[in-house]
């Protein structure tokens, strides 16, 4: 009587994970370096209590990012006797930079040669059992939303809608419900183009390019040297349980290194920056978060809107009357792949060690 009935609940969503099939975009955004290492410097590099043996440093001026989108049509376990052991489909959005890791010796000096790897500080997912997974094993800060994506039979037919249930203003009396967050669509009579096409097209942005070429030497076939084996991408999370009463304060505190590996990449395609049209939704529960990561400050209302989107994938009735933000974009590729996501190893779990410089 004591047996339990296996469920999603402990059994389907043990790393390491498999995606097949996996249709990927990827927009390459500019941000400033100043919100990447407030980031690694309040999460990462912050002690609690003690400090790690790492030092995080976001990479020289002009920075960029990756905004992914994913549409994961079969996730599953790939480990042991749970290997394929039931699927889930789900969505996900997530911001992701590159980041130098100094290793520190105890007498706070730092490596010269640090290793590279990827922070992934914002993370919206459409399935619940994939977000509470992810945050209980590896520490992901994954957030429920509703996820609309649609790609039809044209090449522009991209229309993108992010929601979550949320609050436009902090009021005694507000209401809790689905409000836009992030927008994205390809201008009407967009065509993919060339590698060396979209390069030119981004002008200056050589950075940008160094970016993509460093995140393709992860994944066959994507950037400049598209014969180099890749090894996957390399990520760092720090994974931590809140105190109930001071959330600067976490009970459990560990960085988790963890590493995604693509294979079959198909239906590469890429695009210029200008066709692209993404723009973010204001309001108060977002408006943290895309100040602090992205440096948006809050718009004057009214003087945009979502009017370049004529198709609203998203099955809720959003609110989408909000401020926006346009974002540029430098440029965007897509592609399909399977992949496995595993988690490597916890590199420092703070408190436990002795390491205080």
């Amino acid at each position: 009587m004591t047996d339990f009935v296996p469920s999603f609940s402990d059994q389907s969503l043990i790393p390491p994970w498999r995606t097949l099939r996996s249709k990927h975009w990827a927009f390459v955004l500019k941000v400033s370096r100043s919100c990447m290492q407030g980031y690694l410097d309040t999460h990462l590099n912050a002690p609690g209590p003690d400090l790690p043996p790492y030092r995080y440093e976001a990479l020289e001026e002009p920075t960029h990012g990756i905004l992914m989108v994913t549409d994961h049509p079969e996730f599953s376990c790939a480990g042991g006797r749970r290997e394929g052991w039931d699927t889930v489909a789900f969505r996900e959005v997530f911001w992701q930079f590159p980041a130098h890791r100094y290793a520190v010796d105890g007498h706070n000096l730092a490596s010269t040669e640090p290793d590279l790897v990827w922070i992934q500080p914002f993370y919206l997912v459409d399935n619940s059992t994939v977000m509470f997974a992810s945050r209980e094993i590896w520490g992901s800060e994954k957030q429920m939303a509703d996820i609309g994506f649609h790609t039809g039979d044209k090449t522009d037919d991209l229309h993108l809608d992010v929601a979550i249930q949320g609050f436009t203003k902090f009021k005694p009396r507000s209401r809790s419900h689905s409000i836009g967050v992030l927008r994205i669509n390809l201008a009407p009579g967009t065509e993919d183009v060339d590698y060396d096409s979209m390069i030119a097209h981004a002008e200056a942005h050589t950075e940008a390019q160094d970016l993509l070429d460093t995140w393709g030497r992860s994944i066959p076939g994507i950037g400049h040297d598209r014969n180099k084996p890749a090894d996957g991408v390399h990520i760092d999370t720090l994974k931590q349980f809140r105190d109930a009463f001071d959330m600067r304060v976490a009970a459990y505190r560990a960085i988790i290194a963890s590493r995604a590996t693509h294979e079959n990449v198909k239906d590469l395609r890429y695009f210029r920056g200008s066709d692209v049209k993404l723009a973010f939704a204001w309001s108060e529960t977002m408006g943290e978060q895309l100040k602090t990561l992205f440096d948006i400050d809050e718009p004057a209302a009214g003087k945009e809107d979502f009017a370049f989107s004529d198709a609203t994938p998203s099955e809720l009735a959003t609110d989408w009357h909000l401020p926006i933000i346009s974002k540029d974009v430098v440029f965007a590729l897509t592609f399909q792949s399977d992949a496995e996501f595993e988690v490597l190893e916890t590199l420092h779990t703070y408190g436990a060690g002795v390491f205080s410089p």
